[in-house]
């Protein structure tokens, strides 16, 4: 009997798409470029690795508005899709100011600037190296 491994829905292999494989990395900067395309502001990428076992990259962003929000969600799930990543869960609605798209290896809070400043993720991964 074979146990159900959620990293096999990681961004390095994708579920259902043999030789579709894309690196954390990889995947990180292709999130970062699509955001910035759709005007993201303050954005911050940390590699946690050695402080995290929930993923590798956390990145966060803001958004100006709500359908600045949506806009940046639908992004994400457009690049996902086109790099062939299976996004294991998309939590949160732009109406509610959080949404958390997570690939397992790659993690992305895009938030309202409101949001973002009461909740303050950035000293939660202050230990961790920023990615630049």
């Amino acid at each position: 009997m074979r146990l159900w491994n959620p990293r096999r829905f990681a961004a390095g292999n994708p579920a259902g798409r043999k030789g579709a494989t894309i690196k954390p990395t990889v995947l990180l900067k292709k999130m970062r470029a699509a955001l910035a395309d759709r005007k993201a502001e303050d954005m911050l990428a940390f590699d946690v690795r050695r402080v995290s076992d929930i993923t590798d990259y956390v990145l966060l962003a803001s958004a100006g508005s709500t359908p600045h929000l949506r806009a940046l969600t639908e992004e994400m799930e457009r690049v996902l899709e086109e790099q062939g990543v299976r996004q294991y869960r998309i939590s949160g609605e732009p109406s509610t100011g959080w949404v958390v798209v997570d690939c397992l290896d790659v993690v992305a809070h895009l938030m309202l600037e409101d949001k973002r400043k009461y909740y303050a993720l950035e000293e939660l991964w202050e230990r961790a190296p920023r990615v630049r």
